[in-house]
């Protein structure tokens, strides 16, 4: 029989300090999975990383270098979940591509580019149901939150 230890702050901190890579004087970037994609960074995802680090994890100086990370690669940083940093979301909702920008260390660094493909069926992305209803709190509309919520 498998017992699961409490996942805690410090677990939680610890895996995503494990997720950083080195480049140098680009500072670090955090990839998405030690284990399938150890050789790609995301611009996008690693500001969120970088709220983490620093408000959350209190790891200001692998902050600092993420942050060094983001500013070597600016983007616009559109996506849904920026909505997490409180930060909106322009609607409509559309959908993203990828483009590589730069490859450093052997490491691939990767911009998440908004389309002009709008989404319009959110049935089949059940994650944008959920990001929407953040708005929606954000917005100070919890009616339109909690219908959201419902379709779920």
């Amino acid at each position: 029989m498998y017992i699961s230890q409490p996942l805690t702050r410090e677990k939680l901190c610890d895996f995503i300090a494990s997720l950083a890579v080195d480049l140098g004087d680009k500072g670090r970037c955090l990839v998405e999975s030690p284990l399938v994609e150890r050789d790609v960074c995301y611009t996008l995802p690693n500001l969120l990383a970088y709220y983490a680090l620093r408000y959350v994890c209190e790891y200001r100086e692998l902050a600092d270098l993420v942050y060094k990370f983001i500013g070597s690669y600016p983007t616009d940083f559109y996506d849904y979940h920026q909505v997490l940093a409180g930060k909106p979301i322009s609607q409509p909702f559309t959908s993203i591509e990828y483009v590589v920008v730069d490859v450093v260390n052997s490491v691939r660094i990767v911009h998440v580019k908004r389309t002009t493909n709008e989404i319009t069926d959110y049935y089949r992305y059940a994650s944008l149901i959920v990001y929407k209803a953040l708005l929606s709190l954000h917005q100070g509309d919890r009616e339109d939150a909690l219908r959201e919520l419902e379709k779920l």
